[in-house]
């Protein structure tokens, strides 16, 4: 499956700062993998305004685009793209399928004191159909691009949905592909494979998330429910969100929905 190995959680691997848990003070005992090395994310986020007649909607005609995965430094990234955007560009599309857990709660709060309106959709770049060598160089010139949103529908998986739940605005539609699967935990210490070290600290790191998560869906007012949903679904099968499901959860927060 597509989404199998690219679309993941990180878990808080670095324990060695956590001396609550037993793994913390063990794990300095064994060496360290380089964190750039762990958290190496492939096809990381890129970000670009787009603009198009009418393209986003009844009277909007500029949009921004958040396409790839949540690296390390997307957040980041992200908010010094946003400092040269007009206040007025409110939308934001997202279509990613996967990243790190804690850039996805940097591009949440972010979005949340914007005031963003967040979308799920694919963007097809004028100039860009015919030969695709030559997007990566529109992107990354920084100018506007001529754009179209496209009526098939985008995605937003994994570590994207925290991001988009950030949004105090969020209008995704029924037939976007919303998928949620268990986290996976990256340990940054090598642990004898199948020890009890290693077993102690994956627990001790998943019990982390889990508390950094159920706190972050509050802080949104999103229901926990959401989180104990996700942590049903195996990491190598992920689940694609119902309709019913993208309202259930506030991934649509219009009225009449």
């Amino acid at each position: 499956m597509l989404f199998r190995i690219l679309s993941f959680l990180v878990g808080l691997a670095v324990l060695s700062s956590c001396p609550e848990t037993q793994a913390a003070t063990s794990a300095s005992k064994y060496p360290a993998i380089p964190a750039t090395d762990a958290y190496r994310v492939p096809n990381p986020a890129v970000f670009y305004a787009a603009k198009g007649e009418e393209n986003c909607g009844p009277g909007c005609s500029e949009w921004i685009v958040v396409e790839g995965r949540l690296d390390v430094g997307s957040a980041q990234r992200l908010r010094t793209f946003l400092k040269k955007q007009p206040s007025s560009r409110k939308i934001i599309y997202f279509n990613v399928s996967g990243g790190l857990l804690d850039e996805s709660f940097s591009i949440g709060r972010l979005l949340r004191g914007r005031g963003m309106i967040a979308r799920v959709g694919r963007t097809s770049i004028k100039g860009c159909e015919a030969d695709t060598s030559n997007c990566a160089g529109l992107i990354k010139s920084g100018r506007e691009l001529e754009a179209t949103v496209l009526k098939n529908p985008g995605e937003c998986s994994s570590a994207c949905l925290f991001a988009i739940l950030g949004a105090r605005f969020r209008e995704v539609e029924p037939d976007a592909v919303l998928r949620i699967h268990a986290g996976r935990v990256i340990l940054l210490n090598k642990y004898p494979e199948g020890s009890k070290a290693q077993t102690d600290a994956v627990a001790a790191s998943k019990a982390i998330d889990g508390k950094l998560i159920k706190s972050y869906l509050t802080e949104m007012g999103v229901p926990t429910s959401f989180y104990g949903e996700i942590e049903k679904v195996p990491y190598d099968s992920p689940r694609r969100l119902t309709p019913e499901e993208i309202v259930k959860f506030g991934f649509d927060t219009r009225k009449g929905r």
